[in-house]
């Protein structure tokens, strides 16, 4: 069996450079990735579009316009490109956890980690998915009062699940070490029990 750490916190908060510090030996997923995929098919763009956009913090969230032969007739970013084309395309078609369950099946499928890291954790409804395979999930929540959710629609995640625990980390700004020394703690107390 394994163990899941999902990292859960809103944009720009610093995620990924927190777990890339971590610099755990585990499998490394996102959500956002799967989406990302289907994404580039359904704006009708080159594959591997809205990975190369993601990657980069400004186009990003730079709004451009869309025309409505893809279901959008406004200016989005690519990450609201794909926020609509997850929550209004494909979730209701196939269902609200389509993108996590797929996720999941990757994760444990894979045989070389016996840790996974779920970099993008942003609803409840994405632990049962893995809680289900897993011995233990470990939910960290990453909190700084300068960043919060008001245009996104993922939110801050706990489980009442049996095996799952979540914690809370204030990131400090600008100090990395000292957030990523609090994780880090937080981990090695997690793996003692």
């Amino acid at each position: 069996m394994k163990t899941v750490i999902m990292f859960n916190g809103p944009p720009g908060i610093g995620k990924d450079t927190l777990i890339d510090a971590l610099g755990a030996d585990a499998y490394m997923c996102r959500v956002s990735d799967i989406i990302k995929s289907g994404a580039d098919e359904h704006y009708g763009l080159p594959e591997g579009t809205f990975h190369q956009w993601m990657a980069d913090r400004e186009m990003k969230d730079k709004k451009f316009y869309t025309d409505s032969e893809s279901g959008v007739d406004k200016f989005l970013s690519p990450r609201e490109m794909l926020i609509h084309y997850a929550d209004n395309v494909v979730k209701p078609l196939e269902g609200e956890t389509i993108f996590i369950e797929r996720l999941a099946d990757k994760a444990f499928a894979q045989t070389r980690y016996d840790e996974i890291i779920l970099r993008d954790l942003g609803y409840s409804y994405e632990v049962a998915p893995f809680a289900n395979e897993a011995d233990k999930v470990i939910i960290i929540q990453l909190h700084h009062p300068d960043f919060n959710f008001n245009y996104d629609s993922r939110e801050y995640v706990s489980s009442d699940l049996f095996n799952v625990k979540t914690y809370r980390i204030d990131v400090k700004r600008g100090d990395i070490p000292s957030t990523l020394s609090d994780i880090e703690t937080t981990l090695r107390q997690e793996f003692r029990v």
